[in-house]
């Protein structure tokens, strides 16, 4: 009897490594795939959420002499670039919150994330070798600090660079 029972636990040790292993190993695969960063979480399965709405693509243009002179696209991403696209979205979701009245220069790009419903969101972006910030054209009281881990990622593919 006694014998059993530690057979029973062993198989479930056994099942729960396994198990454990298969997860890891698919974790891996989906951070390779989609350029997954120490702090950013991604999933990517071909469908890019934010807000609950599916990324169609990310457009991005230069921002000219004032906030109102926006350029022609220079820099497209749709759901076949998935580590690009990723980026982009992991960008404004782990953007952390700047306290306080912010007094902003001109913008460097401005960014249009268009969504499968046929909606977009649009979003300027100042970017620099070591740091950026982005701020939602719809809430211009308030801007966003970019994670530094992306920065390096976000100058690559605003300048239409792919992997």
């Amino acid at each position: 009897m006694r014998f059993t029972k530690l057979k029973q636990l062993y198989l479930t040790i056994l099942l729960l490594l396994t198990f454990s292993l298969i997860g890891c190993s698919d974790n891996q695969v989906t951070q390779a795939k989609c350029g997954e960063k120490k702090v950013v979480k991604a999933k990517c399965v071909g469908n890019f959420l934010f807000e609950g709405k599916s990324v169609e693509s990310v457009t991005i243009s230069r921002v000219g002499e004032n906030m109102l002179d926006i350029k022609e696209p220079h820099a497209s991403y749709h759901q076949d670039a998935s580590i690009e696209l990723q980026i982009f979205i992991d960008a404004i979701k782990t953007a952390n919150k700047i306290d306080g009245i912010v007094d902003v220069a001109k913008a460097d790009y401005y960014l249009t994330m268009s969504f499968e419903n046929k909606t977009s969101s649009h979003y300027f972006l100042w970017l620099s070798d070591d740091g950026g910030s982005i701020m939602n054209e719809n809430d211009s009281n308030t801007m966003y600090r970019l994670h530094s881990d992306l920065i390096s990622d976000l100058n690559k593919y605003i300048n239409g660079y792919k992997e």
